[in-house]
């Protein structure tokens, strides 16, 4: 009932917001910093206010900042902007982020691109102002990224490749604020209460208010972010059920947790965080053990007698069980961090083993000192930043040392995640009976993957916005036709192409660049560096990488390749030397064609035979796609790739007519996300991944219900 009211609401929200007007002036509250693209750089904001418009409304949007007009906003600031409102379009593919998913988790139902800033209408709230003298003070520490991360939960100042290697050693959730730092902050909060005890020994209670207050203070720090959230909502259970004197068990909590969690926002349910962390609690209570159940059923007097008689084993016990829990996680992670992160980091027991006391034992409790203690004496709040920059120094130059090894870094297929989970079955869980039916399923699931059909190849054209990659495999071999774009903090390389080839468990065995724009190689030295393919060709003149030209001809997989056009290399490649290739295993066969135009198409049509695919050449663009060489070609099918509501508005409708007229099937991955063509001894199956038939309703409503 509570999920279906607030479906309602938030579809309600939609609406009111776009009757409104697409252009319209607005009030927006930075609750978080900027993080960059291409074009923009992004932040989800609170709507605050809608002028020129009676409904009354409030929300969250992403709002959308050009790059040279961000600088001027900072955190926690109230802005008045000019604006257009526009649906949440993301890019929807097997494997990779799915924008439209993360966003619905988070509630936020549009984005407002900002032409104009109009006024600044508050300064920093109290959080922006911390903030902002945080970021000042510590300019000069080596940590600054991470103290500002650990203590704000902003992490936009991280670069890329940090990112990597704390993702690569197993350690990157300790930078992200969640259930363990909310806890650690409610242990500090409860050892201050204890000393503050001494000296008023009549507050029998403060231990347990000091908890609450710190672990509080951690989370509004963090910007009541969901993952802080869900932890302070399982620490205010606990000293309830303490101040009122009811036994809870560990595992009502959880579900209790859970619970209201997804009461008060069930939109969360989407999100993978929420079960990873819930997974994260399930395998410490597991690894607790049932030793640690029987305890909680003894009373006081029973523990404490127990603990006096091995009192010289206590130490060891606790050891063995940090230890043991230690162990737990590192197995029954492992799967989830295989599927949602592509892959493992196998040696993560040994780098957690030094990273966890350094982070929970020493750098946050120093942060949340210096945080505490800065507006009283800055110089005193500096020492505590500047200690907590030693302990993170330590940690970033171990990790450095293993940059040279890059396998420390498990790739994961699907079926490798699925021996995974029954490993972690066979070691962790003690009921036989359990580990004997998720063996079977897990013969199931081997069965449906392994089963056998007559797919000789295929090719996908990926959900990249604007830009081309193209997938071609063959055999669990894959080339790939163009990358998509690249900006300074990432590129769609990162985002979407290495997710996908790495669930599949491929590499790439030869790199084709089209041209040299950046929307169709703008992720190149990425994915040469990351997957070191054998071959890369374009029709740039480069030392590095082999020509692109007319009349080369080779097979590969039992695929024969063809390029048709450029008739040689030249020393910039722009749109018209496009690299144009067709591909053929004799029955089928793919044209490729970059982004070629007009005076291209009518130089190289006679080299070009008729295809069953096209992949539509500048995406669609009115340039290009000429009579002639739709009807040379006479394609039973048209892809192209586009952004939806995209700055060049394409496809061009006359060229999205001119292929249909021809008798084409027409797809753009704009509005179908993921097309997969997929090539059986006698037929050639499409599918795609965008179906308005089995879409989850609320990508129908973030988009306008457009499909």
């Amino acid at each position: 009932m509570v999920s279906l009211v607030q479906s309602h609401v938030f579809v309600r929200d939609v609406n009111t917001l776009f009757d409104c007007a697409e252009n319209i002036t607005i009030n927006v509250e930075l609750h978080s910093t900027f993080r960059s693209n291409l074009y923009f750089s992004n932040s989800v904001v609170n709507l605050d206010q809608i002028h020129g418009c009676d409904a009354h409304f409030s929300g969250l949007l992403l709002l959308k900042v050009p790059l040279d007009l961000a600088q001027n906003i900072e955190l926690g600031e109230t802005w008045r902007v000019e604006a257009e409102i526009k649906p949440i379009y993301g890019l929807l593919n097997e494997a990779g982020f799915d924008a439209e998913r993360f966003y619905f988790g988070q509630r936020v139902i549009a984005q407002a691109r900002v032409h104009k800033l109009l006024q600044r209408i508050e300064k920093a709230d109290l959080r922006g102002r911390w903030y902002n003298e945080v970021y000042l003070q510590t300019a000069q520490l080596e940590s600054r990224p991470l103290i500002l991360a650990l203590l704000f939960g902003e992490r936009s100042l991280i670069e890329n490749q940090q990112w990597s290697h704390l993702k690569r050693t197993g350690i990157a959730h300790l930078i992200a604020i969640s259930g363990l730092h909310i806890g650690l902050a409610y242990m500090v909060g409860w050892w201050i209460g204890h000393i503050l005890r001494i000296v008023i020994p009549t507050w029998l209670w403060l231990p347990v208010l000091s908890a609450v207050g710190m672990a509080t203070l951690y989370a509004w720090l963090a910007g009541f972010s969901l993952p802080t959230q869900r932890a302070l909502v399982m620490c205010l259970i606990a000293a309830t059920a303490l101040f009122l004197g009811i036994r809870l068990s560990r595992w009502r909590i959880l579900w209790l947790t859970l619970a209201i969690v997804l009461t008060l926002s069930p939109m969360s349910a989407v999100t993978s965080s929420l079960w990873l962390s819930v997974g994260a609690v399930i395998i410490i209570f597991l690894a607790i053990g049932p030793n640690q159940s029987r305890l909680e059923k003894q009373n006081p007097e029973q523990r404490v007698g127990k603990a006096e008689k091995k009192q010289s084993k206590i130490y060891i016990k606790k050891l063995y069980t940090w230890f043991r829990i230690q162990l737990y996680l590192s197995l029954g992670l492992a799967p989830i961090s295989a599927w949602l992160l592509g892959g493992v980091a196998w040696l993560s027991i040994l780098f957690n083993a030094i990273a966890i006391p350094l982070v929970s034992l020493f750098v946050v409790p120093l942060l949340l000192a210096g945080i505490l203690l800065n507006p009283v004496s800055e110089s005193l709040g500096f020492g505590l930043f500047q200690l907590s920059d030693m302990g993170l120094s330590l940690l970033t130059d171990l990790i450095s040392k293993t940059q040279a090894y890059s396998n420390l870094w498990f790739q994961a297929s699907q079926m490798q995640i699925l021996g995974l989970v029954l490993l972690f079955a066979l070691i962790c869980v003690r009921k036989r009976w359990l580990v004997f039916m998720l063996c079977i399923g897990g013969l199931c699931v081997a069965m449906v993957g392994l089963e056998n059909n007559d797919t000789k190849w295929r090719l996908d054209v990926l959900d990249v916005g604007h830009g081309l990659a193209v997938l071609i495999e063959s055999d669990e071999r894959t080339i790939l036709y163009d990358t998509g774009a690249g900006w300074d903090e990432g590129s769609i390389a990162q985002m979407v192409v290495e997710p996908i080839i790495v669930q599949r468990g491929t590499g790439i065995d030869a790199l084709f660049i089209s041209h040299w724009d950046n929307d169709h190689q703008g992720g190149m030295n990425y994915l040469i560096a990351r997957f070191l393919p054998r071959y890369v060709f374009t029709p740039q003149q480069d030392i590095k990488t082999l020509p692109c030209m007319q009349g080369q001809f080779w097979w590969w997989q039992g695929l024969q390749f063809e390029i048709v056009w450029p008739p040689k290399t030249v020393s910039r490649a722009y749109n018209p030397h496009s690299c144009v290739m067709r591909i053929s295993d004799g029955t089928h066969s793919v044209l490729l064609t970059g982004d070629i135009d007009a005076i291209s198409e009518y130089q190289l049509v006679d080299a070009v035979a008729q295809s069953d695919v096209i992949i539509v050449p500048h995406h669609g663009s009115s340039t290009s796609s000429t009579q002639v060489l739709v009807d040379k070609v006479d394609a039973n099918i048209a892809i192209a790739s586009t952004s939806k509501q995209g700055r060049w508005s394409l496809p061009n409708k006359n060229v999205v007519d001119r292929y249909r007229q021809s008798g084409s099937r027409w797809l753009n991955t704009g509005t179908d996300g993921q097309v997969s063509v997929r090539f059986l001894s006698d037929e050639v199956k499409v599918m795609t991944l965008r179906n308005p038939q089995t879409a989850a309703w609320y990508r129908q409503i973030l988009r306008k219900g457009v499909e």
